[in-house]
């Protein structure tokens, strides 16, 4: 097993750290300090490694950003159009279920993208564009490839089926505590997690409608 070295155990260390504090407290509310703390490492690492809080806040959401747009590249690359409605259904569940997992996997992380997302993208526009937002384009290529084949109603938009499908993906996680209070479900559990992006899928590939 490969050696890691001090810088890259610090590095990770206030990644780490980075992640857990931005999502708890937001950007502005973190110091650099407390990052430092966390990562149990010197405040003038912080600048070392990441040319200061900015720089640490943006690596986390880039890394994570590039790690989701690989994983929806792969499950609905143009480069391998979808031929039939079963392949369809398994390439969009797939997909449900990686952006379930991701959330389920990263809560943090999850939290700090939103954040930015209802703040108008204050600190990272530029990896928004180039990540996160190319995995909604890849999906909005994936309907409109799916269209010209006939398997989906060309009255559909393809940009606003992608708004509803990552929408309530979402609200599956943002409405988790009224679920578990109300319900008794969780996200968190795997088995009413599977049904849950189960369910969704057959929403858009069967309706609702007998």
């Amino acid at each position: 097993m490969a050696k890691v070295n001090a810088p890259d155990r610090t590095r990770d260390a206030l990644l780490n750290a980075a992640k857990k504090l931005f999502a708890l407290r937001g950007y502005d509310g973190t110091s650099v300090k407390e990052l430092a703390q966390l990562a149990r490492c010197n405040v003038s690492l912080v600048s070392y490694h990441f040319k200061g809080k900015e720089g640490l806040y943006r690596a986390c959401l880039e890394q994570f950003g590039r790690t989701r747009l690989a994983a929806a590249e792969r499950i609905l690359s143009p480069a391998q159009p979808t031929r039939s409605r079963e392949e369809m259904r398994t390439r969009l569940a797939m997909f449900v279920e990686e952006m379930i997992e991701c959330h389920v996997a990263e809560p943090e992380l999850s939290a700090m993208v939103h954040r930015e997302c209802e703040q108008a993208l204050p600190r990272i526009p530029d990896i928004f564009e180039a990540t996160f937002l190319e995995i909604f384009r890849n999906l909005m290529s994936f309907f409109k490839s799916a269209q010209r084949r006939g398997l989906v109603r060309g009255a559909v938009d393809a940009r606003l089926a992608s708004v509803y499908l990552f929408g309530a993906i979402l609200h599956l996680f943002r409405s988790d505590p009224l679920g578990k209070k109300f319900f008794g479900t969780t996200i968190r559990d795997p088995r009413y997690r599977a049904k849950a992006a189960r369910n969704l899928v057959d929403l858009f590939v069967e309706g609702v409608a007998r």
